[in-house]
């Protein structure tokens, strides 16, 4: 600071022919004054998070490898409060002879534990030319809710689906990738299939 103020003199001193051209140097000697606060405040206050809560948090797990937590969002129903989360590559235990379809939990977080549950989910009849494969379909990639404070619709959706019932009629692997979303109730008990793709008769 010794050698910005004897510039601002020595300019003072060489400029008094003209009293704007003294302004301009006052200007100049407080604009480095200005940024040598910012650097000592951001020095002295490096930045924090602010929108996480360290010392109230849940913490949830899942099976191991089940990319547990890929996709989440939080729903309420009356006075139940609960967070939807999306394993794609988990295994059911609804389905045990299918390989890695995903599972949607559900983890309350209103009662006391913090545990989750499995959501079902089945496209078992899914109508008169269809059938089902649903290994690898990663349920739980995506997941949406309908607005509202009371509650709606939670849509789940398993992108990779697939229709082989055309691939087990010919012998060949005309395989369908039809995708498969699951639209629960509010209460997230009952679910759904939609197939937008297939328009078969049920």
């Amino acid at each position: 600071m010794e050698n910005s103020s004897k510039n601002c003199q020595y300019s003072r001193r060489a400029d008094r022919r003209s009293d704007r051209d003294l302004r301009v140097s006052g200007s100049i000697m407080c604009r480095s004054e200005v940024r040598l606060v910012l650097v000592l405040v951001l020095v002295a206050h490096p930045a924090e998070g602010y929108s996480l809560d360290q010392d109230h948090s849940l913490e949830f797990r899942g099976p191991p490898g089940s990319m547990f937590g890929y996709s989440v969002l939080l729903h309420k129903q009356g006075p139940h409060s609960w967070l939807v989360v999306g394993a794609p590559v988990s295994n059911s235990s609804f389905s045990p002879s299918v390989r890695s379809p995903g599972v949607i939990f559900r983890c309350s977080l209103t009662t006391e534990g913090q545990t989750c549950r499995p959501m079902h989910a089945d496209t078992s009849s899914c109508g008169k030319t269809c059938e089902a494969e649903s290994d690898h379909q990663w349920l739980g990639v995506s997941l949406s809710r309908q607005p509202g404070d009371n509650g709606g619709h939670v849509l789940a959706c398993a992108h990779r689906w697939k229709n082989v019932f055309y691939s087990k009629k010919d012998n060949q692997n005309n395989k369908l990738p039809n995708g498969v979303c699951y639209r629960y109730s509010n209460q997230l008990r009952h679910a759904q299939p939609i197939i937008p793709c297939y328009k078969g008769t049920h």
